[in-house]
């Protein structure tokens, strides 16, 4: 299981953790950690809208989902969308290989609902009208 970091700061004090001689034993650890943001935090437990969920076990969950869950499709900026038990995960991949935790999308109701009520209408026949 990987590292859950939740700054640049937490990994740079990850990675002097380890003596410079062991830095290519442990890159693997290091290329397959997790950072989740404070705001994709913030998002689950918006959207979850429950009490009991506590920080860190948002913070696990989020790491599970890029972990174990599967590629949806590519994003803007080369990010990436992660499924994982109905969760919509954006990850984006840092320059070190670390995998950063962007925002949380919800499921796949909302996604829906989303796109529906405020992608669509962006693109729409209206809007093509009005150029």
């Amino acid at each position: 299981m990987g590292v859950t970091l939740r700054s640049f700061q937490e990994l740079g004090a990850y990675l002097k953790r380890f003596p410079s001689s062991d830095h290519q034993e442990h890159r693997a650890a290091v290329i397959g950690c997790v950072i989740v943001t404070k705001h994709a935090v913030e998002r689950l437990l918006d959207w979850r809208r429950t009490g009991s969920l506590l920080v860190r076990d948002a913070e696990e969950t989020l790491a599970r989902a890029v972990q174990e869950g599967q590629v949806v499709g590519k994003r803007p900026g080369g990010a990436v969308e992660y499924c994982w038990n109905d969760l919509f995960v954006l990850v984006k991949k840092d320059r070190d290989g670390a995998l950063v935790v962007l925002t949380v999308n919800g499921n796949r109701a909302w996604r829906h609902w989303y796109r529906k009520t405020h992608v669509s209408p962006k693109y729409g026949a209206k809007a093509r009208a009005a150029l």
